[in-house]
């Protein structure tokens, strides 16, 4: 990934449809596959490896502070907010996860 000039390390492929710009158009995520893993990449630091990451999920909050995706984790799946893994469920829908416009919660 090039953003601003600026090398990414390379990784096995990005997820497709994956590259979000915060609102404020100050930070960045997108998620890999890489090593039989996939993973987040959010402003440039790598984060917990997973099973996949579902790539149109990630959302960053509306104040540009927060930011969730889904991630699966054998054939389950949780909403991954700030870092921290929610609770298991059987399944997501595509493209569900919604912050509050206050960004506290995510929906």
């Amino acid at each position: 990934m090039v953003i601003d000039g600026q090398e990414s390390k390379a990784y096995t492929s990005i997820v497709g449809h994956s590259l979000r710009f915060s609102p404020d158009s100050q930070r960045v995520a997108y998620a890999v596959h890489h090593d039989e893993k996939s993973f987040a990449v959010v402003d440039g630091q790598e984060r917990k490896s997973y099973d996949s990451i579902t790539g149109n999920s990630l959302i960053f909050s509306p104040d540009s502070k927060r930011i969730a995706y889904v991630a699966a984790v054998g054939k389950k799946g949780c909403v991954v907010l700030d870092g921290h893994e929610g609770k298991l469920y059987d399944g997501f829908g595509q493209s569900t996860l919604r912050f509050s416009p206050d960004g506290k919660r995510v929906m």
